[in-house]
């Protein structure tokens, strides 16, 4: 149902206003009620119908992205992504959303940057901090994959600040974690293991792809330490666990090249 939802929006809602319109001027024709109860229960149902049209679909949404969190299993979640994205192209967070889930294929990298550098930041509310913050804080990760070390570090630094003017503690910390996995791939880049070690144990752990990335992290810096017995542990963890994401085939072919 989400799904039809998502890709019908348009058309559901032509057809509410019609249906919606249409018995409001019968029941004003025919005087089954006064017309200012007319007019009041025209003007609430709107509101109400676009609250329904939009909690069914983000429900399920939020239920695939934590399944994905859960399994590593990006299909689903890529699917969503890409059904919000052409519903509304032009929408920031479908735009950022949309690029988000299609990073889980290493063959989509180039296309993911490109849709992150055309997203319009005028259309995000000024006080929508966390949208801010999201938006740097994946294009530094973005800029990583493509090896842009000076790009990544600016994205990395915006990020923070965003994440500073947050007054929710909870979303701060929980943000602050997310900025320690970034700055452990900005250390391992830069060969910086002892930094990378450190940002690593502030790295978030709450779900199962938090722990792949953190694995393929350490097995980066495994290698870098000359330890390749270890890194192959790390390595042969993501493998086992997300083979269907971009961190489960770049450990399979550093595998290949250490082994």
């Amino acid at each position: 149902m989400a799904k039809w939802i998502i890709k019908n929006a348009k058309a559901i809602l032509w057809i509410f206003i019609s249906l919606i319109s249409v018995a409001m001027i019968l029941c004003s024709y025919f005087e089954v009620m006064n017309r200012v109860y007319i007019l009041v229960i025209y003007i609430a149902s709107y509101p109400l119908f676009i609250f329904l049209m939009n909690i069914i679909p983000r429900f399920k949404y939020t239920k695939v992205i934590k399944e994905y969190q859960s399994t590593c299993n990006p299909d689903e979640y890529i699917e969503y992504s890409t059904l919000y994205f052409n519903s509304n192209p032009q929408s920031p967070i479908n735009q950022m959303n949309y690029a988000a889930a299609l990073s889980q294929k290493r063959e989509n990298r180039e296309k993911v940057l490109e849709i992150m550098l055309s997203v319009n930041l005028n259309k995000i509310p000024p006080k929508s901090t966390q949208a801010f913050f999201i938006y740097y804080m994946n294009l530094s990760g973005f800029y990583l994959e493509a090896d842009n070390i000076e790009k990544a570090e600016e994205c990395y630094n915006l990020a923070s600040q965003f994440n500073e003017t947050i007054s929710n503690i909870q979303i701060k910390l929980q943000n602050s974690a997310r900025l320690s996995g970034v700055a452990c791939k900005i250390c391992i880049k830069k060969n910086d293991t002892q930094n990378a070690r450190m940002h690593l144990l502030k790295a978030p752990k709450s779900n199962l792809i938090f722990k792949v990335v953190n694995a393929l992290d350490l097995a980066h810096i495994y290698i870098l330490e000359n330890k390749t017995e270890k890194a192959k542990e790390q390595l042969s963890f993501v493998i086992q666990n997300a083979s269907q994401i971009s961190e489960g085939q770049e450990a399979k072919e550093i595998l290949e090249k250490i082994s």
